[in-house]
């Protein structure tokens, strides 16, 4: 929101319809101007514009058109990054000195507070949808900034050769790593891409809205915490330039080499940046490994050819059910019995 001054009336904020964005904190003000109504814009195409707002009656989340959130009032932009002076001279719970993260940031953050609603620290006599509004566009950022990148991929070595177990600080920005989900019948992909500045393990990753239960037509490219990925699973790495087996599982293990890592990290922030390039959810075709696999190997995984290119996915042998099984099985058994990760 750094072009927010920009678009708003400099004494009273108003904002147009037409100029409201993804990512906006934006109110309106209630009986005669006495009490603030705060939200934050979470989509916005020609037709749509939804907001998030916080009800105190039912201590949730809910989602409003924008016609419905304003119910006649007018529209008013919370601007952040202003001048002290001009903070002075302007209405309190209107603007706010520092400034504000990327707008999909913001749009996480509210996602993130919607499984977590009981983070959000409600200020004592203090607006309370306001606290909301403001919480999302200060929570610590998805961001990482300058990571370390490795000079070579070593995937290979740093797991355990049938469990593919690998812990937390053990990751390097650019691995592809996965965590089995429903069973282990399948897993779910992401790329790590480092440390923010808090020190917390960020992802990217094909999903979709956690508002949704993460419903397949929403899915889109986007940012979570390592813990938010994992959902309570077992952290795993898909290993590259490994030599074939027929032991392990189809996607733990990739034949091929890896991109360098900062060419991995920065093609999936690319995507992150433009969910919409990105094409729409198949299972089959495009699901969250192959956006992996893509960004790992710079190719697209055809499961006509997957094999013949050195590349396979989960998906080889979601059909053999007896297969999956007896894998898990042995799975299970190698992590009751092996020793703790090296």
């Amino acid at each position: 929101m750094a072009d927010s001054q920009d678009r708003v009336q400099v004494w009273n904020q108003k904002i147009e319809r037409d100029e409201v964005k993804a990512g906006d904190h934006i109110y309106v003000h209630e009986a005669g101007g006495i009490f603030n109504k705060h939200g934050i814009v979470i989509w916005q195409d020609n037709e749509d514009i939804i907001v998030a707002y916080y009800n105190e009656e039912s201590n949730s989340i809910d989602t409003y058109s924008l016609e419905n959130f304003a119910d006649g009032n007018c529209i008013r932009l919370y601007v952040y990054g202003v001048s002290k002076i001009r903070k002075q001279f302007t209405r309190r719970g209107s603007c706010s000195i520092r400034r504000c993260p990327l707008p999909q940031e913001v749009v996480q953050n509210v996602l993130y507070y919607v499984n977590h609603l009981d983070e959000v620290q409600f200020k004592t006599f203090r607006n309370q949808s306001e606290s909301f509004a403001t919480a999302c566009t200060s929570r610590t950022s998805l961001v990482v900034k300058n990571p370390e990148f490795p000079e070579t991929d070593d995937s290979s070595l740093r797991v355990k050769y049938f469990t593919h177990r690998i812990q937390q600080d053990d990751l390097k920005p650019g691995d592809h790593i996965y965590a089995y989900r429903k069973l282990r019948i399948y897993a779910h992909h992401g790329i790590y891409i480092g440390k923010n500045k808090s020190g917390i393990h960020i992802v990217i990753h094909f999903t979709g809205d956690p508002g949704t239960k993460k419903s397949k037509s929403s899915a889109k490219i986007r940012r979570s915490s390592l813990d938010d990925f994992l959902d309570g699973a077992h952290l795993r790495l898909v290993s590259y330039d490994d030599g074939p087996s027929f032991i392990k599982r189809s996607g733990i293990s990739q034949f091929v080499e890896s991109l360098p890592a900062s060419e991995v990290v920065g093609m999936a922030e690319t995507f992150a940046m433009d969910p919409d390039t990105w094409e729409d959810y198949n299972f089959f075709t495009n699901n969250c490994e192959h956006f992996c696999i893509f960004c790992k190997t710079g190719k697209k995984v055809k499961l006509a050819y997957a094999t013949f290119e050195g590349i396979m996915d989960q998906t080889h042998n979601m059909w053999v059910f007896p297969v999956a099984f007896a894998y898990n099985t042995l799975d299970m058994l190698s992590e009751a019995i092996t020793s703790p990760m090296r």
